[in-house]
This record gives structure tokens, C-alpha cells and sequence, in this order.
């Protein structure tokens, strides 16, 4: 960030939703991820797909609806019968079905291809205002590696009254299950490294004068070892009971002003450094991370050249690779979005460099445009790797959209995780109220709750697809998560209504957030055959259609 202060800091379904007891067998994604589907019309209500979690409060919370689920999970069985009554469900809008050799089966196409069905009045027609967001599964682009905050939510702070332990669960429990964060940006200070301890300025003091050799009482881990206890491996531990993978970014971060640095002047140094840290986690906790943030902010810090970023990581993925490690590297993370794409074109000119990047990374603090946008995207498609905002305090989904839909965004960060604030002022996904008390409460931030809307339901491996819109007050994006499930979640400048075309057959939750209402569930609809869906949102805000 710009200022530092507080850092510290295929098979369709048979009938619509409300008869799917009379109707054929469906195979639950998994007996933990089953769940009736909520009360038609709830002002707010369960998120369905998902078995219910007691968080410390007493209140529900639900895994995202995707999470360990398979594309093979959810296929249907056919129903057996005898005569054509007992597989008639009924409905209009799904079509004729009769028992042939013995199980049930539709014997043409549904009703209303391309149009709005109205089970009511059986009859087809177009929506009501022709808005029409149209999916295009035939053309795709990145596929989303995960959701993101920096591993600070106040288990750092040594002032009194902090209280971390007492609402540690409840925020990771939220986080993970509510929310959908899977990735975690773990900063190591370039003061681990100083013969005294950790924690002065980012002072550097080299352990000696051999870089293929660590004395490891010129390295100390206080810090990040209290990060990893009490927030990284209760964090990787919920998001694997939910199947997913935990991704842990470790973050090199040394704001170094106006004196040499060691580790970026000499490449032997910073791989050293690497070396130590990742030795460490492996030693202390059987932890390896998946990927490292070369240096946090170059532009911030003048001796973190391009070149020198591309000397560094072609030093330490050497080392690395020497002693057992793969990790991957994410860089340049500029503070200036426009300068990002400059830093990334001059270091992956260094010899070795581009192989080893996982992500282009950068944040929003300034040199933002649509242009630049569009080049982060350019690159990220034609060097076959991914893309990443990895900071900006005061994002919203406003930001998020321009990030997946222009950049191709494979990954995703606001900022921190929590941490008590006098304000909201959308630096953290969650804040502590009351920290200092013996029963803090998590509460999730205004920006979180339209974040929502997006990190839920597209999940780690979901890969976007096009999808235009007929109206500009409308900006839809479409995802097909690994479970096969399309999820089309769209952001509106104001109330009103469209249609979706082209949604694969089956059950939708239908799902919004605005200014003034949160999580709101609309009353589920069934998809037959190439029929339009029909969404309304009543404000600005972000409305998910979520396949079932």
C-alpha cells in the first residue's frame, strides 16, 4: 500500500425446484454438502447447497456452495417406471415425459428455447424490458486460482487488550466458510535477518559473510512464527475440510529508505534469505508455501530495480531448487498499476525469469486506468501465466469487476483480514468490535458484504466465460466452477430487471446484495432446455444466479 502506518495492522434437472421430491432422483453433491433448499421468497435466508456450521456466536454459517464438489457428484438418476402417468411431473415448462423401456424420459425439447417460460400461464414469451445478458461458453479466459487477504488480523498486536484468541475461530470460521478466502499473503520483514532480533525497521544485518551458508542465529522468526500458529494453520485447516486447497503466498516486504540493501544489491544474499525462511517453516510446522512475493512495492523502495527483481528471483529459485523447494514467484507489485507493466517488461528480460512467475502482480494506489488494465490482461494471456491485484485499500466490487473482466484476475486481495479500526474504511474484510473485551464480535465490513456476492460462489478453479450484456446498467461475469456449475453474478447501476440466455439446464439460487439490503434469496428457478432465466435486483448492487 502507499502509506505504511499501520501495516502491522450437461443432464438437465426434471422439474422445477419446489417439486423436485416428485420428480427424478438426484444425487447430492455430498452428504456434508447437502441441504434443503431455503424458504421460497426468505428475506434472508440459508445459502443453500451447503451443510450449516455453528459459528461461536450461535448464528449459521455455510461452506460455499462448490466447495469439494465434482462434475460427476451431481448427475442424475433416472426414475424407474411402469406406465407414462408416473413420470409426468405436471409442469409446463419442462416438457412431456413418458416411461420408455422402463424409466422415465422427455421425449422433445422443452418449451420456450430462447424465451421465458411462465409455468402460471403456460406459455412462452420474451422478458418483460428485452435486457438480456447472454453467456458464451465456447469463449473463456482465466481460471481463478483463489481469494485473498494478508494474514493480519490483530494476532500481532502486543498492546493490551487485543484478545486475538477470543474471536480467532469465529473469524476464520467466517472467513472460510462464508466468505470463501482460500489464499494467504504471510509477510516476512527483511529484519528477520539481523543478528539482534527481529522487528527494527527493516534493518538488515547479514547473518555472514558466506551466502551458501546460514548461521541461523543471525535469523529470527518470532514474528512470522506467530502468524503461522495462530492464523495460517487454523486458516489451512478449514479450507481443507472444505476440499479445497490453501495457498499461502509468502511476501518479502523491507521499506529500506535512503540506505543500501543487502538482499537487492546482491542476489546470492536475498536467495539465502529465501532459503532460511522456507527452511524454517518446513523444520518448525511442515509448511511449504506455494508461491513468494519477490519484494512488496518496489517503487516504494529505490533499490528494487526491475532488473534487480529478475536477478533475485532467478538466484533464489536456484537455491530453492538445490534444497528441495518449487515454489513459484509473483511479482513486480508496484503501488502504481501503470508502472507494474513497465517493471514487468524490463525483468522478465533478465535471462530465466519468466518460466518461474506464477503471477503479474500489482496494486491500485495509482497510474490506474483501463488501458493499463487491459495490458496486465495482455500479458497475463500471452505469457501463459496469471494475474493478480494483490492490494488496494478501499476496493470494492467495483474494482473487482474491472479486475476479472479487463485483467484477467486469476487471483484476488482487498487487504487485510480483520483488525479494529474507528471506521470502516474497507482496508479489511472484517472488523473486531469491542477487540479488547471477553467477547469481541467479528463484524463483515460494507465492501465485504458485495465481495461476497462474487468470492462465494466462484470458487478456486472456476474458469470465466463470456457473457455480454444488451443493457449498460448492467455488467455481468460467468463463471463455470469445477463442480460443472455456471455462476453468473452481475453488477447493476440501479434497480431492474433481465434475462440470462444460454445458462446450461437445471436449478438456479438467485441471490442479491445493495446499499441497503444484504444476502438476500429470491425464490430458486428451474432452467429447461435453452429457456431464458428472469433476475431482478431492486437497487444498485451485485445479483448471483448460481447453479444447484
Amino acid at each position: 500500500m502507499a502509506k505504511h502506518s499501520w501495516r502491522t495492522i450437461g443432464i438437465q434437472f426434471c422439474v422445477a425446484v419446489a417439486m423436485l421430491a416428485a420428480c427424478s432422483e438426484v444425487k447430492p453433491q455430498s452428504a456434508a454438502l447437502s441441504s434443503p433448499a431455503p424458504d421460497a421468497g426468505a428475506a434472508v435466508a440459508r445459502d443453500s447447497g451447503t451443510s450449516g456450521k455453528q459459528n461461536d456466536s450461535g448464528s449459521t454459517l455455510v461452506a460455499h456452495p462448490d466447495a469439494g464438489a465434482t462434475a460427476d457428484a451431481a448427475k442424475p438418476t433416472a426414475k424407474a417406471c411402469k406406465t407414462d402417468q408416473e413420470c409426468d411431473d405436471a409442469l409446463y415448462c419442462s416438457g412431456v415425459e413418458t416411461c420408455s423401456a422402463g424409466f422415465c424420459a422427455s421425449v422433445a425439447q422443452p418449451p420456450c428455447k430462447g424465451q421465458v417460460c411462465t409455468e402460471s400461464s403456460k406459455s412462452c414469451g420474451a422478458p418483460a424490458n428485452n435486457q438480456t445478458v447472454t453467456l458464451d461458453p465456447s469463449v473463456t479466459f482465466q481460471t481463478i486460482s483463489g481469494w485473498e487477504a494478508v494474514a493480519e488480523a490483530g494476532q500481532l498486536t502486543d498492546k493490551s487488550g487485543a484478545n486475538y484468541d477470543a474471536y480467532a475461530a469465529q473469524l476464520i470460521d467466517q472467513a472460510v466458510n462464508d466468505l470463501g478466502i482460500t489464499r494467504l499473503r504471510v509477510e516476512v520483514r527483511s529484519d528477520a535477518e539481523n543478528t539482534a532480533t527481529d522487528g527494527n525497521g527493516y534493518l538488515i544485518v547479514n547473518d555472514n559473510a558466506d551466502p551458501n551458508v546460514i548461521n541461523w542465529s543471525g535469523f529470527h522468526f518470532a514474528r512470522l512464527d506467530t502468524t503461522i500458529q495462530k492464523l495460517v494453520l487454523p486458516m489451512k485447516k478449514a479450507v481443507e475440510a472444505n476440499g479445497e486447497k490453501f495457498t499461502m503466498r509468502l511476501d518479502y516486504v523491507s521499506f529500506l529508505q535512503n540506505q543500501p540493501s543487502l538482499h537487492a544489491q546482491q542476489p546470492a544474499e536475498y536467495a539465502e534469505f529465501v532459503l532460511a525462511v522456507c527452511q524454517h517453516l518446513k523444520d518448525t510446522f511442515n509448511l511449504q508455501a506455494d508461491a513468494w512475493e519477490v519484494i512488496l512495492e518496489p517503487d516504494n523502495v529505490a533499490a528494487w530495480t526491475p532488473q534487480r527483481i529478475g536477478a533475485a528471483i532467478v538466484a533464489a529459485s536456484g537455491v530453492l531448487k538445490q534444497n528441495g523447494f518449487n515454489l513459484s514467484f509473483v511479482a513486480p507489485s508496484n503501488t502504481n498499476m501503470t508502472a507494474a507493466v513497465d517493471y514487468y517488461d524490463q525483468m522478465i528480460q533478465v535471462p530465466g525469469v519468466l518460466p518461474l512467475l506464477s503471477e503479474l502482480s500489482y496494486h491500485r494506489y495509482g497510474g490506474v486506468s483501463d488501458a493499463s488494465l487491459t495490458a496486465i490482461g495482455m500479458r497475463s494471456t500471452r505469457d501463459h501465466i496469471g494475474s493478480a491485484m494483490t492490494e488496494y485499500i478501499g476496493a470494492t466490487y467495483n474494482e473487482l469487476y474491472k479486475d476479472l473482466s479487463m485483467a484477467n484476475n486469476t487471483g484476488w486481495e482487498q487487504f487485510v483480514l480483520a483488525y479494529q479500526v474507528p471506521n470502516d474504511n474497507a482496508a479489511q474484510y472484517y472488523l473486531v468490535d469491542n477487540w479488547g473485551s471477553a467477547n469481541p464480535q467479528i463484524v463483515m465490513g460494507k465492501a465485504t458484504k458485495l465481495l461476497r456476492q462474487y468470492f462465494k460462489f466462484i470458487r478456486p478453479g472456476a474458469v470465466r466465460m463470456q457473457a455480454t450484456s444488451s443493457a449498460g446498467n448492467f455488467e455481468p461475469l460467468a463463471f463455470t466452477n469445477q463442480s460443472g456449475k455456471v455462476v453468473t453474478v452481475v453488477k447493476a447501476y440501479g434497480a431492474g430487471s433481465f434475462a440470462i440466455a444460454a445458462l446450461p439446464a437445471g436449478s438456479y439460487g438467485v441471490k442479491y446484495t445493495t446499499d441497503s439490503e444484504y444476502n438476500i434469496d429470491l425464490p430458486d428457478q428451474a432452467v429447461f432446455g435453452g429457456q431464458l432465466l428472469v433476475a431482478n435486483i431492486p437497487a444498485a448492487g451485485a445479483i448471483t444466479i448460481y447453479g444447484k
